[in-house]
């Protein structure tokens, strides 16, 4: 039900007619207009080269860095203190990075036995029904242990100066999108989602994701602080170049964007804005690894950008892909209800039919090996 495409549902079907009057009211005059389709060339050449180098670099593009020792660790004030000015930019650039040694792995690997006994001795519920891998279960005791590990919560703090606060008088609008509500963020206290877990056995092959950004979908669009996020990439005049992921928005617009209009069955209300996953096994990249799309400037332009163009010939009529991907080949379509990936109430689902130019099959990227006790 949190998937359309595991519900039956399709991707690239028009939504309401509201929709339409939506992206006309996204470009404002012919100059706009213009300005749109430099961009979108623009972000096409710029994307083209990021997907290039990944396909290239594979999994050496994600960033790795070790969990500071015990006795320094105090001295690891800020994320930029605990590594080199280049790992940091790659970080920056690719919005993940793989971090050695967390917590012990013989810890580690403990709290997956404890895991499992707990599930054996409960009964616990999963999917598939007949051998469960992915566990209904959320408070366990080592569940519990491993998200408030010190060294997790350290690791998480300082993930999170990654984002910039925003100015404390600023004033924005609230969930709602029409009443206006002060906003304030705290980075230096983390809060547990508390999540599911997963033991995936060897060949499961049953509820394996597809590409997909968490976090609301067409609200991107369609909430007003949402789309304020993007209005280096929107507005007229403006240089995507200079989009920051990292910015919570000059009025606060991360924690304020409804990012649940349609009460999806698995979207959350409040403003997520780090994803973390600490492994309990040794996994090679192929072995069911998280996958990611490691450019974060280049991809979030395009994705933006995306409803706003349509291919003039399709894919069926082109020559060859690259004919399909020209530049040339796309126009703005400021009339049609058309969102790609969009479905009323889902996140966004990524494809090579709704997003080719991001040339999914080749540019989602592993996570290299980890071992028990990375994240």
């Amino acid at each position: 039900s949190v998937f359309a495409t595991l519900s039956g549902g399709s991707l690239e079907d028009a939504l309401p007619d509201r929709f339409s009057q939506l992206k006309q009211s996204l470009v404002s005059s012919p100059s706009h207009a213009e300005h749109l389709q430099r961009t979108w060339r623009s972000v096409l050449a710029s994307l083209s080269r990021r997907v290039a180098e990944t396909k290239r670099l594979g999994g050496a593009c994600i960033p790795e860095l070790e969990y500071p020792a015990f006795s320094a660790a105090h001295k690891v004030a800020t994320l930029e203190d605990w590594t080199d000015a280049e790992t940091y930019s790659a970080i920056k650039e690719r919005g993940v990075a793989v971090i050695r040694n967390v917590v012990p792995a013989e810890q580690a690997l403990q709290w997956k036995e404890d895991i499992k006994a707990y599930a054996r001795l409960n009964n616990a519920k999963g999917f598939p029904a007949d051998n469960p891998q992915v566990y209904e279960l959320y408070w366990s005791r080592a569940q519990v242990a491993a998200r408030s590990h010190p060294n997790l919560l350290t690791t998480a703090e300082r993930f999170l100066q990654l984002f910039h606060q925003p100015r404390a008088d600023s004033v924005s609008r609230s969930s709602s999108c029409t009443d206006e509500v002060e906003t304030a963020c705290s980075l230096r206290n983390p809060l547990t989602y508390v999540d599911r877990l997963r033991i995936r056995q060897p060949g499961d092959a049953q509820f394996a994701l597809g590409a997909h950004i968490d976090g609301g979908g067409v609200e991107r669009w369609e909430c007003p602080n949402f789309r304020g996020l993007w209005s280096h990439i929107l507005s007229e005049g403006a240089d995507w170049t200079l989009h920051d992921p990292w910015s919570l928005g000059a009025k606060g617009e991360r924690m304020t964007a409804n990012t649940d209009m349609y009460s999806g069955p698995g979207q959350c209300g409040v403003f997520r804005p780090l994803q973390g996953w600490l492994s309990m096994s040794h996994t090679h990249a192929g072995e069911g690894t998280l996958k990611v799309l490691p450019f974060l400037q280049e991809s979030t332009a395009y994705i933006v950008l995306r409803p706003l163009f349509a291919p003039i010939k399709p894919q069926s009529a082109c020559s060859s892909k690259r004919e399909y991907l020209d530049a040339d080949n796309w126009a703005l379509d400021a009339q049609s209800s058309k969102f790609p990936g969009c479905s009323l109430g889902h996140n966004i689902e990524l494809s090579a039919s709704t997003h080719p130019h991001l040339q999914l099959d080749e540019t989602m990227t592993s996570i290299p090996r980890v071992q028990p006790g990375d994240m």
